[in-house]
């Protein structure tokens, strides 16, 4: 069943990155961890010889963070995201090192992430790490245009 579902999140995966459209990527491939994930738990708790059962859960939840960040790159962010959204701080260790070994080996077959290797497809500007040297002469008031106002004289001004 897990395997069933997870094929199918992987070409709907496919359809939805290599479609024209403004078109999710991130929940496709939480999906597609989370059913490898729990495939795993279950067949772990199917070779256990024990009567402890395997939360499978777990498992998914690992794979879920494997798969985005192993395709994303996103770590810090993602483990946060995780965390906060199970409540469990119990997570936080076998989170941290799912998405570390993850993000190793994605960076051994492929130096940038999908979401980088799309914006060069698409010929999309990219922000480089570093500024340019001519940014580092600029200030604020370079940039700005008029006088600034802000909210307080404003709101000041509307209630007088």
């Amino acid at each position: 069943m897990e395997l069933t579902f997870e094929n199918f999140y992987k070409v709907l995966m496919m359809v939805t990155y290599g479609a024209p459209l403004a078109a999710g990527f991130f929940m496709p491939c939480w999906l597609v961890g989370a059913a490898l994930g729990r495939l795993f738990g279950q067949v772990v708790n199917a070779h256990l010889e024990s009567d402890d059962l395997v939360y499978s859960g777990a498992y998914a939840l690992a794979g879920a963070a494997a798969m985005l960040g192993g395709v994303q790159r996103a770590s810090i962010s993602l483990i946060f995201f995780i965390i906060e959204g199970t409540s469990n701080v119990h997570f936080l260790l076998p989170i941290v090192t799912t998405l570390l070994s993850a993000n190793v080996v994605s960076k051994l077959f492929a130096p940038e992430s999908v979401l980088d290797l799309a914006l060069r497809h698409h010929a999309l500007r990219f922000l480089p790490h570093k500024p340019d040297w001519v940014m580092e002469l600029c200030s604020v008031s370079d940039v700005c245009g008029g006088p600034v106002e802000i909210l307080k004289s404003q709101l000041a001004a509307d209630l007088s």
